[in-house]
């Protein structure tokens, strides 16, 4: 049975399914609005496990989209509906090199560099000196930097080597980027470009027929919850509509 130690990031749910990143170290406490909780009661204790801390609480290990959701943002994420029909379509795995342009908060980084470890690797450029720092420390929480190369668009060009298995890109003119992308990916590789409007979408495609792209299609990913109860399921009034358009290409020789 796998026990918490020092310094491991815990999900703590109360039993109305209210949820609290914590990270717990000796000693510390933190406060909910059921009660302030030690976590020398978490320290010790097995993942799963409900424990009594002025309040009922169950423990879990939080997943990769637990900790990107409660990560720091500087700009709108990637969320999972998204991430993860992307990392399907770009047929990522151990091993891969990716190339991602838009680094952003590092939600999709995190993703990609997930995909590809333990031996892949993320070439990960933003242009934004301000986003940087807030990607570091969010890889850094979900332990996944060491996969990622962090690079600086005006310092250190992509690459022009054919060397990346794929590509995503999340920037804001896109179609002025096609080239770098098409020179940076090997013949054949499947690109992703993750897209707010439908006129965006319309003037890149455009530059992607003219830049040697094909095979292109875009999508668009909804999720409807249900609310499951014996004699009364039905659908949630709620749901997760549009946040992007994905569009999705190959490179052609």
């Amino acid at each position: 049975m796998e026990r918490i130690g020092e310094h491991e990031y815990v999900l703590v749910m109360s039993e109305r399914g209210k949820s609290w990143l914590i990270k717990a170290e000796k000693d510390k406490k933190f406060q909910t609005h059921i009660s302030t909780i030690d976590m020398n009661d978490i320290l010790g204790a097995a993942y799963g496990s409900h424990i009594y801390s002025g309040g009922h609480y169950v423990l879990l290990r939080p997943t990769l989209e637990d900790l990107i959701m409660r990560y720091r943002r500087g700009t709108q994420i990637v969320y999972s509906k998204d991430a993860g029909y992307i990392l399907i379509r770009l047929d990522l795995r151990d091993g891969k090199k990716v190339l991602e342009m838009g680094t952003g908060s590092g939600a999709m980084s995190s993703y990609l560099a997930s995909a590809v470890s333990s031996s892949g690797r993320v070439l990960s450029y933003e242009i934004r000196d301000d986003f940087m720092p807030i990607a570091k420390r969010n890889l850094e929480m979900s332990g996944l930097l060491r996969y990622v190369e962090l690079r600086d668009i005006k310092v250190q060009p992509v690459p022009d080597d054919e060397s990346c298995d794929s590509a995503f890109v999340d920037l804001g003119d896109p179609w002025e980027h096609v080239g770098e992308v098409y020179r940076a990916v090997r013949p054949s590789a499947p690109v992703s470009f993750l897209i707010p409007t439908i006129n965006q979408a319309e003037r890149l495609s455009t530059a992607l027929t003219l830049g040697g792209f094909g095979m292109m299609d875009t999508v668009e990913i909804m999720i409807r919850k249900m609310n499951i109860a014996e004699g009364k399921s039905r659908p949630s009034v709620f749901m997760s509509g549009h946040t992007a358009y994905l569009m999705f290409a190959k490179k052609l020789v």
